[in-house]
């Protein structure tokens, strides 16, 4: 307590200059404008179905005066008027807060909602609309206001009732985004006739487990399979595959096909077709399924689309799921492409193989969707080539109910790529665009990215295969080349078990945004995320604003700080999420591998596709072709994709590729960190949990990003040879109390200024690298303490599509953290590790692998008592290739090493070589291959002897290079290539100037000067520790509490000339704690202190206040009236004082000055300005305080605190 009130004095002090005071003593009266009370918590399983009361008070008055009841006739006849029936009774009870009645005939009175179809409902009928209905076909809708017989009502109607649900949820969407619904006039109708999402059950699911359960169907159909399918159909999406391309013939099974009926008819009154993913191979996997009625075959030896029996089976498949699916959608093929069995197994074209399976389904009006993701190495060296050169030449052969299911770009699912050449290039072909709602390659359930901006982009690009304006979506909606009959668009989905079906709360944005696209294309990802927000979050302008600007962005950071300007498939092969630029192969699928893309060398980055390597630009048309093949010419957000790129190479910024490069992986995690604080300012308007849930997510993904970054910045770098570039966000320098600190590394945002003491608080300045950026400080309260330095700039997304970015700069922020202790920080910091604690085998020290079914690291005696020695020792090349090789082939030491600080760290090996075959060390970071060093039997000549590998100054050790090493929990490792070096210590220290190394002497033992204290509450005492030997060479120690609400540590102070090490002990509340002092040189060496706090004795004052709650308003006055009593102080001149903290910092303050004799009160009010956002962290506290004596007060308060 003594150290609290000495800060609170501190912050009056400081304040008054930082704030403008209330006059002490006045009354201010503040305005009635409170903050929206925080909303109930939701688990977001309502997903953007959220029929919550409208918060706009004029529009709820409309809606209520416009809606008076539902009608909609007859709706036992129809399963689906039933759900409309419902669907509106649901929604517009929770919107307008009102019971809202419903008719089932053609009634109508003042404000009805009438919904239907000419043959439902009379009403519809007598409305003349036939000609309208019939050119919005059976799936639009329109939406209008009308008068009847002098009653105005709403019309939602349609040619199909299909057409009328989908009208009746974007009536729904009106309310939902606080539309006004007085003057409707709407007609509208999907561009693409089927919508189709691709269920990839066992794979890239990223939302909990299988979103269907098999084992419990067909008895068991779950909730979450309705609030699917309202889903669905809410935004239009009417076709759903159940499972993966990579398919098993088990779902052709009679079991199977029983389960997928029963959803079938689920999903049937929502508009939903149903599909499955069949393998090509199947008819050699499994007999058909017998049926009453229904012909069979049985299991055959081959699969050649062209054999008859093949043919029969398909036909008897394809008759024995309709006749228990009557509406089936059809099949969705993968073939001859990872692994899958194809056509070619058998000497046939795609086309042969789509259209066997295309003819058994057009029989009862199925659909084939033949998927063109092919990539077989045998095609043509650049795997972008592929797919086109075995489907171009196919065009006009694919049968009439074939589409050609296409990804939207020629790799895989990239966060940029260009469109694929195939779109409009087979204009005798139905073509539908494959893309991918789940996020492979763009964050998983991890990172917040909204995907709308790469389809649009896709959707919006010109092909120029029939001149301008040939747009993909023109391809896809078939008005290109007259398929408008027959269209698809297809999204990989992204749902699973999760309660909110898509784990992430805004991968339901994804979900959303794909219907609407699908829907119509031409939207805009801007206007689709307003509606989602509206209806998923708040209609509040402040949180629309807010998320639409996180979202819109997002993806180009994405693209930023993972793979710019054409770099693609740099992800970790093993799961597409984490960086893997490293990544090769030399042998099967080397196309699966990160290299093969960038071909990293020491000229520079990309894939030459130009006509002057594998004239892959060539493909597309010959406006886009001649673009593409030159440098000067190509989008420099495909330059890499395009050309080898050299990392000297001048950007139309002026900036080197190597620098743009850098400073795009830079601004991209800067990006993130903005949408962090961007969503932190939205807690006092969002539901707690779903605040949290994203907020860490949010948390976990700027941490990604800040990997993705570094990962690549020092691999590519390591071909560049080329300084990395500041980055615009970097601190150029601060100034503490007028004193510059330099030395800010790139990436690294804490920073600890030691050795400072008494009371006054360092005063911060700081200056960025850019100009451009803003500079705001939090300043330190105290020490120990922290300031907050924030740097943020904007600039226009220089590499995205103008018409989607046009109105969202790019927002970037930096938050760095200084913090000041008192205690002294070392210069240098070392890292001793006697080898042969490998040979434990323990969590953090052991022996990995080996070499050849023989040669392995093994204990060995050394120069002080024992070492490791890769044995046997023969002096054989043990492995080969490159050294990431032989780190994974090969045998190693490991040690797992918590670093407290970050840095340059030169190592050093007490080794011995017994000859120039054995004479190669090499160094690993968390696996990962770092450098060797060669010559060391130079210096050992068969001796043990320090050897400093970092330094290869003295031309006998070559290739050596320094660790970087961030602080916290890192691996070392180290192997050799051939038998036969020893390692006996290992040193790592941030000093470079010693010539050698002198081996630590480990603290044996602490001492406290007191093993037990009693205190009473707000009251504090010195504890000191002493360790043995005198002579250790660290003697620091560090003490932390078990119970902190009952006992805090603070002011750790180290004596350097008597390596005594105290802290102050703070008394917090009754109760017991212990206090750990901690030996911080690795010996892990402990002493205990227990501490047992009393209750306080009584004070002098008391304080109670009259504040009404509802004027704690943002941006307003705030004011309290306190009552002051002086029960027995003798102290009588006193302040009563009103604090604003957030946390445990004082943030602003109103006090009072009086005299109060013993007996006495005073009523007194106070007032003073609030912050822009108050939030739960936010407290009032009252409390008294020695008004003669505040500059050597004691530090005891003369009342307690009141929190108010």
């Amino acid at each position: 307590m003594k150290k609290l009130f000495k800060k609170i004095i501190s912050s009056i002090l400081l304040l008054s200059i930082l704030f403008t005071f209330i006059v002490p003593g006045t009354f201010v009266a503040a305005e009635e404008n409170p903050l929206p009370s925080l909303p109930p918590d939701e688990d977001g399983s309502n997903l953007w179905l959220r029929y919550v009361r409208v918060s706009d008070a004029d529009k709820l008055d409309e809606y209520r005066r416009v809606v008076t009841n539902i009608v909609v006739p007859n709706p036992s006849s129809s399963a689906t008027l039933t759900i409309i029936r419902d669907e509106l009774n649901m929604g517009l009870d929770g919107l307008l807060d009102l019971d809202i009645p419903y008719v089932e005939t053609d009634t109508i009175s003042e404000g009805s909602v009438i919904v239907g179809t000419p043959a439902s409902s009379s009403i519809i009928r007598s409305l003349n609309l036939e000609d309208t209905l019939d050119s919005l076909g059976d799936e639009g809708y329109i939406i209008k206001s009308v008068t009847i017989d002098g009653k105005k009502v709403t019309v939602i109607a349609s040619k199909g009732e299909f057409g009328a649900l989908y009208g009746t949820f974007g009536f729904l969407r009106l309310l939902q985004t606080q539309k006004s619904i007085t003057n409707l006039d709407i007609s509208d109708k999907p561009k693409v006739k089927i919508r189709k999402l691709d269920h990839w059950e066992t794979e890239r699911n990223y939302a909990g487990g299988n979103f269907i359960n098999w084992n419990s169907l067909p008895d068991t159909l779950l909730p979450r399979y309705t609030t699917f399918a309202r889903a669905c159909a809410s935004v239009g999406i009417n076709a759903f595959v159940f499972n993966n391309v990579n398919a098993s013939a088990t779902y052709l099974t009679a079991e199977y096909i029983a389960k997928e009926k029963a959803l079938a008819d689920l999903f049937r009154p929502y508009g939903i077709k149903v599909y499955l993913s069949v393998p090509f191979n199947a008819p050699r996997s499994i007999a058909t399924p017998s049926y009453p009625g229904v012909s069979s075959s049985p299991r055959l030896n081959t699969a050649d689309p062209l054999d008859p029996q093949v043919i029969k089976w398909w036909n008897d498949m394809v008759d024995a799921i309709y006749s228990q699916i009557p509406d089936f959608g059809g099949f969705l093929i993968k073939a001859g492409s990872e692994g899958q069995s194809g056509p070619g197994d058998y000497g046939r074209t795609h086309a042969d193989g789509a259209n066997c399976l295309a003819r058994a389904l057009a029989r009862h009006g199925g659909i084939a969707f033949w998927r063109s993701f092919v990539y077989r190495a045998d095609v043509d060296p650049d795997r972008l080539k592929r797919a086109y050169l075995e489907f171009k030449p196919l065009d006009g052969q694919f049968d009439d109910n074939v589409f050609v299911q296409t990804k939207y770009g020629p790799l895989d699912f990239m966060p940029r790529e260009p469109f694929h050449p195939l779109f409009g290039q087979m204009p005798q072909t139905k073509q539908c665009i494959e893309l991918q709602i789940t996020q492979e390659y763009t964050g998983q359930s991890t990172h917040l990215t909204y995907l709308a901006p790469i389809w649009e982009e896709i959707l919006k690009s010109d092909t120029y295969v029939d001149g301008a304006g040939s747009y993909v979506g023109k391809v896809i909606d078939g008005t290109l080349h007259g398929h408008t009959d027959m269209t698809s668009m297809t999204g990989v989905s992204n749902i699973g078990s999760a309660t909110n079906l898509t784990g992430h709360p805004f991968g339901q944005a994804n979900w959303f945004a794909f219907g609407r696209m699908a829907w119509d294309w031409t939207l805009t990802s801007k206007s689709i995320a307003d509606d989602w927000i509206r209806m998923t979050w708040s209609n509040d302008p402040y949180v629309v604003d807010t998320i639409k600007r996180m979202m819109m962005g997002s993806r180009e950071a994405l693209v930023n700080y993972q793979e710019s300007l054409g770099l693609v498939h740099q992800q970790r092969q093993s799961d597409h999420y984490g960086p893997g630029p490293s990544e090769i192969s030399t042998g099967s699928n080397p196309d699966w591998y990160a290299r093969w893309y960038s071909r990293a060398d020491s000229v520079g980055l990309g894939y030459d596709r130009s006509s002057n390597g594998s004239n892959f630009a060539s493909l597309y048309a010959p406006e886009l072709a001649t673009m593409f093949n030159s440098m000067e010419t190509c989008p420099e957000n495909l330059l890499a994709l395009f050309y080898h790129v050299p990392f000297t190479y001048t950007m139309k910024s002026g900036r080197t590729f190597w620098d743009e490069l850098c400073r795009n992986y830079q601004i991209g995690v800067h990006y993130v960190t903005n949408m962090r604080a961007q969503w932190d300012s939205l807690q006092p308007y969002i539901d707690n949990a779903r605040f949290t849930d994203v907020k860490n997510r949010l948390a976990n993904h700027e941490r990604d990003a800040g990997i993705w970054r570094d990962t690549c910045i020092s691999y590519y770098g390591s071909w560049s040879q080329m300084p990395v570039p500041p980055d615009p966000l970097q601190l150029r320098n601060l100034m503490i109390d007028g004193n510059q600190i330099d030395g800010f590394e790139p990436g690294v945002y804490d920073y600890t200024v030691g050795g400072l003491t008494g009371d006054k608080i360092p005063q911060v300045s700081a200056v960025p690298n850019d100009p451009n950026a803003t500079v705001t400080i939090t300043q330190a309260t105290g020490i120990p303490g922290q300031a907050v330095v924030k740097v943020y700039m904007e600039e226009p997304f220089f590499y995205g599509p103008e018409f989607i970015l046009k109105d969202y700069p790019n927002t970037m922020l930096a938050v760095y953290t200084i913090n000041f202790t008192d205690e002294v920080i070392p210069e240098n910091f070392v890292v001793a590790i006697e080898a042969e604690t490998a040979a434990e085998n323990t969590e953090n020290a052991y022996v990995r692998g080996v070499a050849n079914g023989t040669y392995t690291w093994s204990l060995v005696d050394g120069q002080t008592t024992k070492a490791m020695q890769f044995l046997p020792d023969d002096g054989t090349l043990v492995t080969s290739g490159t050294d990431t090789d032989s780190l994974n082939a090969g045998s190693s030491l490991n040690y797992k090493i918590n670093f407290p600080t970050g840095g340059t760290y030169y190592v050093w090996l007490l080794c011995k070589s017994r000859n120039y075959n054995t004479d190669s060390i090499h160094v690993g970071l968390d696996k990962e291959y770092k450098f060797t060093a060669n010559g060391i039997q130079g210096k050992s000549n068969g001796q043990w002897r320090w050897v400093n590998i970092s330094d290869g100054s003295d031309g006998i050790i070559l290739g050596a290079s320094t660790l970087e090493i961030s602080a916290g929990v890192h691996e070392l490792n180290f192997w050799g290539r051939e038998s036969g070096l020893a390692i006996d210590r290992i040193y790592l220290t941030t000093d470079g100037s010693i010539s050698e190394p002198t081996w630590p002497i480990a603290v044996t033992g602490i001492t406290l000067d007191k093993s037990t204290l009693t205190l009473k509450k707000g009251s504090s005492e010195t504890l000191t520790a002493t360790v043995t030997p005198a002579d250790a060479t660290n003697k620091r120690v560090k003490f932390t509490s078990d119970n902190t609400e009952v006992a805090t540590v603070s002011g750790l102070f180290y004596d350097a000339a008597t390596g005594k090490t105290s802290v102050t002990v703070n008394a917090i509340a009754p109760g017991t704690a212990t206090i750990t002092a901690t030996a911080v040189d690795g010996s892990n060496k402990t002493a205990i202190c227990n501490v047992i706090v009393e209750d306080e004795e009584e004070y002098g004052y008391t304080v109670s206040t009259e504040f009404n709650m509802d004027k704690l308003v943002a941006n307003k006055i705030v004011n309290a009236e306190v009552t002051a009593t002086n029960a027995n102080s003798s102290i009588t001149d006193v302040l009563v004082i009103v604090a604003l903290y957030e946390g445990d910092r004082m943030i602003n303050v109103s006090y009072i000055s009086k005299n109060i004799p013993v007996g006495a009160s005073e009523k007194l009010t106070a007032g003073f300005m609030l912050p822009p956002v108050i939030t739960d962290q936010h407290k009032l506290k009252v409390f008294v305080w020695d008004g003669e004596t505040i500059g050597s007060s004691n530090g005891i308060p003369l009342s307690e605190i009141r929190e108010l």
